[in-house]
């Protein structure tokens, strides 16, 4: 599922189903895929992740749009969202802690 969902056609085919109800809205030229890998503290434990399909999506003159992810799943995880977003968090937290403040 991973190798099909790097196809920029079929991102972009889930892209307009799932987000713009079918609407042909998003193109396979303006899927920018990105990697996320990091790790969370969970249980006590530390959990590396990283996310099975990332992609930055952006207007017709190159500008970020929105970031949209896709997770692939052996089995029901009622908890999917949940875990993503604490992903998602934790790349969040870790860049901005690598940024500078100009002052």
């Amino acid at each position: 599922m991973k190798a099909l969902l790097s196809i920029k056609e079929i991102f972009a085919s889930l892209v307009n189903t799932f987000v713009f109800d079918g609407t042909p809205k998003g193109k396979p030229e303006q899927i920018v895929f990105l990697t996320m890998q990091g790790k969370i503290h969970r249980n006590g434990m530390f959990r590396y992740f990283d996310r099975d399909t990332l992609a930055l999506v952006v207007d017709e003159e190159r500008r970020p749009w929105f970031l949209i992810g896709f997770e692939n799943q052996t089995g029901i995880d009622p908890d999917m969202d949940i875990r993503n977003l604490k992903y998602d968090a934790a790349m969040w937290r870790s860049r901005c802690r690598k940024m500078t403040v100009k002052t």
